[in-house]
């Protein structure tokens, strides 16, 4: 090739690469005042809740199957404090107590021995003396809860049908103390009013 021709071409080609090099975007530029990207914080892991929850009342109508439970805010069942020896052997079958037979079926069902019969007994007396019922913050797996709001319920069979007595109590780091609510309200006349004055009190450790 001819030397007058070869200078033309190496021209185009360097005219070539420099417009594929102006292509290229220019590197942007920090912006001022832009916060520096920081990793996301990691939320620490929320500490078991410590004390005593205590359940109270006093029976007024004997005889009377009964079961005493610990619930969630959400519902989710926790644990039975107490439950009647007849309703927690084959009585929860004929669903006397229903709240209680749906609640802790899983329970029962994985293990009947450990998180039923253990709290079971003899129907409680009528009578003005108390009975009292320790909740230690553990659930029926054996895993202390955390802080929050909990359900502890008492529900009742007796002649006159079912109540259910719920207290909702405040697991954190004060002292409390509240009044269960029975639904559906007793009679007038007190011929359903299976329990009274029933309480659920918190005192942190």
């Amino acid at each position: 090739m001819k030397w007058w021709m070869a200078a033309p071409m190496t021209v185009l080609v360097l005219a070539w690469g420099g417009c594929r090099r102006s292509e290229e975007p220019p590197a942007q530029p920090a912006r001022e005042g832009a916060a520096a990207e920081t990793p996301s914080e990691q939320v620490p892991p929320v500490s078991a809740a410590s004390g005593r929850v205590t359940v109270s009342f006093a029976v007024g109508t004997f005889p009377v199957q009964m079961a005493l439970w610990v619930e969630d805010v959400q519902g989710n069942y926790l644990r039975t404090l107490y439950v009647s020896r007849w309703e927690a052997g084959a009585g929860y079958s004929r669903n006397i107590l229903p709240q209680w037979v749906e609640a802790s079926k899983e329970a029962r069902g994985m293990d009947q021995a450990a998180n039923v019969d253990a709290i079971t007994s003899a129907t409680l007396q009528a009578g003005e003396t108390p009975a009292v019922f320790a909740w230690d913050l553990k659930d029926w797996k054996g895993g202390t809860v955390v802080p929050g709001s909990y359900l502890v319920k008492l529900q009742c069979d007796g002649k006159r049908g079912v109540i259910t007595w719920t207290g909702r109590v405040t697991v954190a780091g004060e002292k409390i103390e509240v009044l269960a609510v029975p639904e559906p309200a007793p009679a007038a006349d007190g011929s359903n009013a299976y329990v009274r004055d029933m309480t659920v009190a918190f005192a942190p450790q």
